[in-house]
């Protein structure tokens, strides 16, 4: 076996320190600010919702993906599979809404209760945001029955392959709507996420 010369050792184990010193390094990793037992498990909750609706999204933006190339390829067989796999998706989103709607209004009523025995500023801010949510959820839930109930109208047509240009665009523009109301969804989780840590460090 060959011995590299000591002179060589050195020389190697110089130029890696150095190396080591000046290659970028990861940035470290975030740490969030303390909570209370109540409020990291807020925001455990916020995050499973999180979770959730993203996986719901995915899901969602395959499906329309897939009914959009179908159209461009006149792909018949593959639009039917998208419309049934779009069907169950809204059924799905329909029942998860409803159920929001229930959770906020409990929330709503318990904030509500708080307001009135505490009597405090922080206590109706909470109420009022709470208020904020049942209407919101309500909101969403009125509008997804809509877009459910207008591509049920017109799936008819294109059952039996009368659907023309206009009505494929018709049904293109309510699909994407679709999604923007799971993508603002998203979007609300994450503030919900903020507002629970922001919530939870000043109780500490």
């Amino acid at each position: 076996m060959t011995c590299r010369p000591l002179f060589g050792i050195l020389l190697v184990a110089t130029i890696s320190a150095c190396a080591s010193r000046t290659a970028p390094q990861p940035a470290p990793l975030a740490v969030p600010a303390p909570t209370t037992v109540e409020g990291s498990a807020e925001i455990a909750d916020s995050r499973y919702d999180l979770r959730d609706d993203m996986v719901d999204y995915r899901q969602l933006v395959d499906i329309i993906e897939d009914w959009h190339r179908a159209w461009r390829l006149n792909d018949r067989p593959a639009e039917r599979r998208a419309d049934a796999r779009l069907q169950s998706w809204v059924r799905r989103e329909i029942s998860e809404d409803r159920g929001e709607v229930v959770e906020s209004h409990q929330e709503s009523t318990e904030s509500r209760t708080d307001a009135i025995v505490e009597g405090t500023y922080d206590a109706a801010l909470d109420m009022a945001d709470d208020q904020r949510d049942v209407s919101r959820v309500r909101t969403d839930l009125a509008r997804t029955r809509e877009i459910a109930r207008q591509l049920s109208a017109l799936q008819p047509k294109f059952d039996t392959g009368r659907a023309g240009p206009a009505l494929y665009q018709r049904k293109s523009t309510l699909l994407r709507e679709l999604q923007t109301l799971a993508r603002q969804e998203i979007s609300r989780d994450r503030g919900e996420i903020r507002e629970d840590y922001h919530e939870a460090s000043e109780g500490l």
